[in-house]
């Protein structure tokens, strides 16, 4: 193999090794976070997320108690932490379910009986002060009320409305692009070490050779994603989103925050690592002088 193929096919396998890596981080990423379960858990589980979430449901009930001339005191009693809580995690779980491709995406229901029980109960109280029983269309109308109610929670605690979005041929193509990259985490790995054994074999007499050139594909890699997270954490763009509803707000910055963290810690270990061997590898190279040998032998 002479000189000029063996360079080009050393640049080749150093491209094939910063993309399978980079490929590989990526793949990871989309695992751990854009589709699982366990992530978006995390992000609803704080009692902060829960607040904003009752806060803009409150919001909501205002109108609807001027629309109706019913107390708002009576619409907040219809609010429970643990029936809230559960119909978020049985939301994550089915739209993260749909995102891996394992179930339909269905809406979660808030119990009709929290609803219904509040405004039942005022009806009565006012009945009872007034005199009066309780009619069968007040109770329908009551009820009406109460499926509006349920409403505005499922639209506030569905952060992620898929239904919105699931037919459209742009969600559909992103969708397919984010499974393969999920199921391509095995496959990049593999390249890499392919491409580094490779690279190996071309330079296995002169080992400073193939692990120098190892070592530059992943310095490139961590600097690649090194230096665009530094600047979106420098001046914090992932948490500058104009989005006014708080709770919203709130998890779209957490995931993106996360991911840029994430994709900065890796560009910082890798850069980090890979400069210090190769620094190293610099400091420690002292190149035979040529004619040494032969001064050798004649001193000998």
């Amino acid at each position: 193999m002479n000189n000029t193929i063996r360079s080009a096919a050393a640049i080749l396998l150093s491209v094939l090794i910063v993309l399978s890596s980079l490929t590989a981080i990526f793949s990871y990423l989309v695992k751990t976070t854009i589709l699982s379960e366990d992530f978006y858990l995390g992000i609803v589980a704080t009692p902060t997320y829960l607040s904003m979430v009752k806060e803009a449901i409150n919001t909501e009930y205002k109108a609807q108690s001027s629309y109706v001339a019913i107390p708002e005191d009576v619409f907040d009693s219809t609010l429970d932490d643990a029936a809230l809580h559960l119909m978020l995690r049985s939301h994550i779980a089915s739209a993260t379910a749909y995102l891996n491709g394992l179930a339909a995406f269905e809406k979660p229901v808030y119990p009709e009986d929290l609803l219904t029980a509040p405004l039942f109960a005022y009806l009565q109280e006012q009945s009872a002060l007034e005199g009066v029983v309780p009619t069968e269309d007040q109770y329908k109308l009551l009820t009406e009320v109460a499926g509006d109610s349920g409403t505005i929670i499922q639209n506030q605690i569905c952060l992620i409305d898929l239904d919105l979005v699931k037919d459209r041929g742009a969600f559909q193509s992103v969708h397919q692009t984010l499974l393969r990259l999920r199921d391509g985490f095995v496959p990049s790995i593999l390249l890499m070490l392919a491409s580094c054994a490779l690279l190996i074999l071309m330079n296995r007499k002169v080992w400073r050779t193939w692990l120098g050139g190892i070592l530059v594909s992943f310095w490139l890699t961590g600097t690649t994603l090194m230096i665009p997270s530094l600047i979106l954490t420098f001046t914090g763009l992932t948490k500058r989103l104009s989005i006014e509803t708080g709770y919203l707000k709130y998890f779209v910055d957490t995931v993106l925050t996360d991911m840029n963290l994430y994709f900065l810690l890796w560009g910082l270990f890798l850069f980090i690592v890979t400069s210090v061997i190769l620094i190293v590898l610099k400091w420690t190279y002292h190149p035979v002088r040529k004619g040494s040998s032969r001064i050798l032998s004649q001193e000998m």
